[in-house]
């Protein structure tokens, strides 16, 4: 709608309803009362209910604005309720609320536009009310097949709906990229405590011998495990503050409610539970090793049991990394690929806006049309603009129609093909530099008074041609009364999404199927963000009370388009770096901890002769072998988990060699490294001082 209540009029979503929608969403105004039956019944007062946000941007967050007048699509209308800050229905900002005078059942029967939102009865699942909306729909189908044939209803639930195809997908990679992390990390903790627990076997034998029991001295280990992860804990949770805001900051600036995050009690709550699960899940085998019976000790040896226990463990950090690595790598080549993808259009230099004369302005299709001509001769005149066209839908806006055509050149002799179909002005395609591969533009010439044409795209030409020439092939389809003749074939180019496959498209028009609603596109030499004020008086010299809306340069669309792409690359990237460190400190660790127990060994070696090199050589070797077992283990347990990426990523393969090569070839560097780091400090072990020590 429009508000003509500011000095520039001004666009706003609005929902137009039926008077029990928020009884049935449980939500009450914050301010005010809602729709009451009266409000939906025919020449009923024009009330209106509005949202947290207008109110105070456009009613000052004065309570007692209830009772104004706002003026919105040329009707005045009165404010009576205000609804809660935070409430969006579904993922669309609806900022006035208005009440549809009537029953929806009484309208025409050929329109089918409404969507019906319900609450289940108790005991009822979707499913159970999926069947039912489909008998309603085919026994109005039987009843009504010259309104209602091939038209049906589906139930889809509100978190679906919010949520989408990979929002959840999204999730669940990244909650099991953390839960490695976090499994990592523990790894390493118990790897440390492991080490340390030979040194306190002494210690815990003196403790036993003055009365102490091995129950207590669990319980004063599992406590200092405790004690740990708390100071550990805290530490993160102080880092995720930081972290939260980072990934919100990244996060696009079109994110539905539903996908957005806080920081909150709930969050710490479930934190402080895997802190403390990690302590005693952790800390227990350390603490248990710790105060074993003196004979087991003896039995032991020198560290075996806990070298052997520290090299396993090694192998487990090993093969997380590689999983956590390769879906690192895979998420990288997969937004590098959208970002290297042929687009088909340029964009770069293209600023774009939508505007949408009031019907009741502009009531039929000829002065539609004007105005919209008007708008583009005026727009072309401003200096600095190389060319302007418009359409119904630009690509990325993803507001093209759905369509069923009859092809009779069909290959298959199918009817109703689905077809995208985007209306267009002459000078839409030059402006966003779409190639015509085959036959002709549309032209001014094609008007509503001359023969129906259309342009298609090459993958209309090869899915529904089967390659074959499309000049001058014939369809037919609802919103043509005779058969419509196609002139051009278009380069294949993104229109819905920046990651959905190319769909068959059909390009008709505008003059021949007129809208009110468009889209503009301009091409200017200079910044296109600086164009904004021209392109502004541009339409207010052509008329003062249309609003330009939605507007925005094409690079801004397709950053935010990538954004939540980017982000999840950038994550996934942060966790393999993380797991990455976690994995070389382990290796690390573990082998300087065997270097450290074989210090007479190593001394009495080089005291003999042995060659230092060899010792170096012998010592990552040993160390590398448990790396190769787990990367053999790691790669086996990536192939089916990175297969989970297979969603979120577009134009690879995420299975493919070219992500685990890259990860096994940085790790193997990385646990070299960390393997030859102690081996070099013990090749240089003094041997009469390493003799003398022990």
């Amino acid at each position: 709608v429009t508000d003509r209540g500011e000095d520039v009029p001004a666009r706003l979503d609005g929902l137009w309803h039926t008077v029990n929608l928020l009884e049935v969403l449980g939500v009450e105004p914050a301010l005010g009362r809602g729709f009451g039956p009266d409000d939906g019944r025919e020449g009923a007062s024009d009330a209106v209910l509005v949202s947290h946000g207008y109110w105070v941007r456009s009613l000052g967050a004065d309570r007692n604005a209830l009772g104004r007048e706002v003026v919105l699509n040329g009707v005045p209308r009165t404010v009576v309720g205000v609804l809660p800050e935070g409430f969006r229905f579904l993922a669309v900002p609806v900022e006035v609320f208005i009440p549809y005078a009537g029953d929806p059942s009484d309208g025409a029967p050929d329109q089918h536009s409404w969507q019906a939102v319900g609450r289940l009865a108790d005991g009822a699942t979707l499913e159970s009310a999926g069947a039912a909306v489909r008998e309603v729909s085919a026994d109005l189908a039987r009843r009504h097949p010259e309104t209602h044939e091939g038209f049906t209803a589906s139930v889809i639930g509100i978190r679906a709906e919010l949520l989408g195809e990979v929002a959840g997908t999204a999730a669940v990679v990244l909650l099991g990229a953390v839960g490695f992390v976090l499994l990592m990390a523990c790894v390493n903790v118990a790897n440390l405590l492991l080490s340390r627990s030979r040194e306190r076997q002494g210690e815990m034998a003196v403790r036993t011998a003055l009365g102490a029991t091995r129950r207590r001295l669990v319980r004063q280990l599992m406590a200092e495990a405790l004690l740990l992860s708390v100071v550990g804990g805290v530490g993160g949770a102080v880092i995720a503050i930081w972290g939260h805001r980072a990934i919100v900051g990244g996060l696009p600036s079109a994110t539905p409610p539903a996908l957005t995050f806080d920081f909150d009690v709930r969050v710490l709550l479930f934190s402080a539970g895997v802190v403390i699960a990690s302590a005693l899940l952790f800390g227990l085998v350390p603490a248990l090793r710790t105060v074993q019976p003196a004979g087991d000790l003896r039995e032991a040896g020198r560290g075996g049991t806990a070298r052997a226990t520290g090299g396993t463990l090694v192998v487990v950090q090993t093969a997380l990394a590689v999983v956590l690595l390769a879906g690192g790598v895979a998420m990288t080549r997969g937004v590098i690929s959208l970002h290297g993808q042929e687009r088909g259009w340029s964009a770069e230099g293209v600023l774009t806006a939508r505007l949408s004369p009031r019907s009741a302005d502009y009531p039929d299709a000829a002065s539609v049309t004007d105005f919209h001509a008007a708008i583009l001769a005026a727009v072309r005149a401003v200096p600095g603009v190389e060319g302007a066209g418009a359409a119904s839908s630009i690509p990325l806006q993803g507001s093209n129609q759905v369509a069923a055509i009859d092809l009779a050149s069909a290959v298959d002799g199918r009817s109703d093909l689905p077809v995208r179909v985007t209306r267009l002005v002459p000078g839409y395609l030059d402006a966003l530099r779409i190639g015509v591969r085959a036959g002709r533009d549309v032209t001014a010439s094609d008007r509503l008074d001359t023969e129906p044409v259309a342009l298609v795209n090459q993958s209309f030409v090869q899915r529904y041609l089967g390659g074959g020439d499309a000049l001058d092939a014939t369809f037919t389809w609802g919103s043509a009364e005779g058969p419509v003749r196609i002139v051009g074939v278009v380069e294949n180019h993104i229109e819905r999404a920046i990651d959905r496959p190319l769909e068959p498209s059909l390009y008709v028009p505008m003059a021949q199927l007129p809208t009110w609603t468009r889209t503009l596109v301009v091409r200017t030499s200079a910044d296109p963000a600086a164009l904004v004020p021209a392109l502004r008086a541009a339409v207010a010299r052509v008329d003062p009370a249309v609003p330009l809306f939605d507007v925005q340069t094409m690079p801004e669309r397709v950053s935010e388009r990538m954004a939540g792409f980017d982000l999840l690359a950038k994550l996934m990237g942060a966790f393999a770096v993380v797991s990455l460190a976690l994995g070389a400190v382990g290796i690390y660790g573990v082998t300087a901890r065997a270097v450290a127990r074989r210090t007479r060994e190593i001394g009495l070696r080089l005291a003999l002769g042995a060659d230092p090199g060899a010792v170096r050589r012998r010592i990552v070797g040993q160390s590398l072998r448990r790396v190769t077992l787990g990367m053999v283990l790691g790669l086996l347990l990536a192939v089916p988990l990175v297969g989970a990426l297979q969603g979120l990523v577009v134009g690879i393969d995420p299975r493919s060699p070219a992500s685990f090569v890259p990860a096994v070839l940085v790790l193997l560097a990385v646990a070299a490294l960390g393997a030859w780091l102690p081996a070099r400090s013990a090749s240089r072990i003094d041997p009469a001082r390493a003799l003398a020590a022990e």
